[in-house]
């Protein structure tokens, strides 16, 4: 399982997924800008926060990532 958390600078919470995924299977996630209410974000920087849980013993990595955004 993985929990992707968008945060603005602020740290504070703009959207935040759940994806649950297959051990060894590859896959993409695509943002589009938009909050937890659907609406676009203004353009700026932005930081992902990407957990990943494994199924089988619970051990957790955790990555963070800069981003930015313009439409």
């Amino acid at each position: 399982m993985y929990i992707l958390g968008f945060y603005n600078l602020r740290e504070e919470i703009v959207r935040e997924d759940t994806i649950s995924i297959s051990s060894g299977a590859e896959t993409e996630r695509k943002w589009g800008g938009e909050n937890m209410y659907g609406q676009q974000v203004n353009n700026g920087i932005y930081m992902l926060w990407i957990k990943a849980v494994a199924a089988d013993d619970g051990e957790k990595q955790t990555n963070r990532k800069i981003i930015g955004v313009l439409f």
